[in-house]
């Protein structure tokens, strides 16, 4: 099976689903690794794998380019980079976003 036939099959859940699953399965490892305070080897393995999440507008934006439905890419888009703005800004308590900062700092600093 190739990407595009992937993609073309299952639009919907290649659009929407499967990124925001990654998502959360990348950032668990993350949470974990700062909770228990892991160092070494494998924190550097972790912060590799958690900023892999970053690149999951790429694969949306590859949908949206080689579907033949683009609008499940479009309207995930349009609604995932103005919700996680709103996300971050507006619902996030202080110490919410100072604990995403920080695990950002501790999963960068090698």
């Amino acid at each position: 099976m190739s990407i595009r036939n992937f993609i073309d099959d299952n639009s919907w859940n290649s659009a929407i689903t499967y990124p925001v699953l990654y998502i959360i399965a990348v950032s668990i490892p993350g949470i974990l690794a700062y909770h228990f305070q892991i160092d070494g080897n494998i924190k550097n393995i972790i912060s590799v794998i958690f900023f892999t999440m970053f690149i999951t507008p790429a694969w949306v934006i590859l949908g949206a380019v080689t579907s033949k439905n683009k609008l499940p890419y479009l309207i995930s888009l349009i609604a995932g980079i103005p919700g996680l703005y709103f996300i971050i800004y507006f619902l996030l308590p202080g110490s919410l976003l100072i604990y995403l900062v920080s695990l950002w700092s501790y999963l960068i600093s090698f």
